[in-house]
């Protein structure tokens, strides 16, 4: 009796340890917290670490790699960010019968790169609103956060208007169609 006692434990014990082998040393990603579009900036709060319970020497990057990154399509909340998922810039795609401009943030307006994301609708607006229900395509922020500029879809009419509009100065982004949590 004694002897199959002590069989189960040696067996007990070479499968724990072969799960925890398992799991040592292997690259662990860094899991999205709510469902992200495609062309989404990552930011620190985007990202929680995955659970490295039982793992002796986990390999995970340091979150501040992932930062400022873009994803190349659209994760679930609680997907893993896999390095071939990001891209150091957003990724263009026009509609047909549109076209990519690039709204610069004034300083003023820093605060959007943070809040919009990709899929949203804006409106240009001063007095009047001369672009109305332009999709956001990503906003592209570079390498640091001195200079920021919405990419928007816009048509070929839109950019016309906006060419002839005198005062671009005054213009100032509504947000017109947001989803929230990330989902289309």
């Amino acid at each position: 009796m004694r002897i199959v006692l002590l069989s189960i434990y040696v067996i007990l014990v070479a499968v724990g340890a072969l799960a925890v082998y398992s799991r040592s040393g292997r690259e662990f990603d860094y899991l999205v917290v709510r469902s992200v579009p495609r062309n989404h900036r990552l930011l620190a709060g985007d990202l929680r670490a995955p659970d490295l319970t039982w793992a002796l020497t986990p390999s995970l990057l340091q979150k501040s790699a992932l930062v400022g990154k873009y994803l190349d399509r659209d994760l679930l909340a609680n997907a893993a960010v896999r390095r071939d998922y990001l891209s150091p810039r957003p990724l263009l795609s026009s509609t047909p019968g549109k076209k990519p401009y690039a709204w610069l943030l004034r300083d003023n307006e820093r605060h959007w790169s943070a809040l919009l994301e990709p899929g949203w609708s804006i409106d240009l607006c001063a007095e009047t609103c001369p672009i109305l229900d332009a999709p956001v395509v990503a906003v592209d922020c570079g390498d640091t956060e001195s200079a920021c500029a919405v990419l928007l879809e816009i048509t070929q009419e839109q950019e016309a208007v906006l060419s002839k509009y005198s005062e671009k100065q005054k213009l100032n982004i509504v947000a017109n169609r947001v989803t929230i949590g990330g989902t289309h």
